[in-house]
């Protein structure tokens, strides 16, 4: 009987996960990078439903609710090296890092932001928009990747981390 193939998994202090396939990783990577799936599919070369259930698979691993959990997970777990750039100034006052935390690590819809803040749908949607005409993003995942360019978002490695072959 063959023995399985080997599976990277971590470690974070609290949890076990799988360490996403170098093509999953590659594919939230450029997602956060583009403007949607369908670019990232063309990049790849691949159809759209491929892309998406690459992103899926890194989502899984994770243990990920949305695609911008996902890669804030690559950037916690050090699996991807975070975009800080020195060069760059944080533009985002607290209440939109609050927003971007709900929106992105939580992966709140804008109806569960509304009831938290206690404010409507629609004002939800204009302070997304906003939060992203400032980034400079057209969609969650790349306004993730902004902000901690920016440094508007830090994200800490865990004290715990580990990370090998099972």
């Amino acid at each position: 009987m063959p023995l399985k193939e080997r599976v990277e998994v971590f470690w974070d202090g609290t949890r076990v996960g799988r360490v996403p396939l170098p093509h999953e990783i590659e594919a939230v990577v450029l997602l956060s990078e583009s403007s949607g799936v369908r670019e990232v599919s063309k990049r790849l070369g691949l159809q759209e439903q491929r892309a998406q259930y690459w992103i899926r698979g890194a989502m899984y691993k994770l243990h990920a609710a949305c695609s911008s959990e996902a890669l804030y997970q690559l950037y916690r777990l050090q699996l991807v090296k975070t975009p800080s750039n020195p060069w760059l100034q944080p533009i985002l006052e607290p209440d939109q890092r609050d927003l971007l935390y709900m929106l992105c690590r939580e992966g709140l819809n804008y109806d569960q932001v509304a009831a938290r803040l206690k404010i409507g749908h629609n004002q939800v949607g204009n302070r997304t928009r906003y939060m992203f005409e400032i980034l400079g993003a057209t969609h969650r995942v790349q306004a993730l990747r902004l902000a901690v360019e920016r440094g508007d978002v830090r994200i800490r490695p865990p004290k715990d981390l580990w990370k090998g072959v099972v």
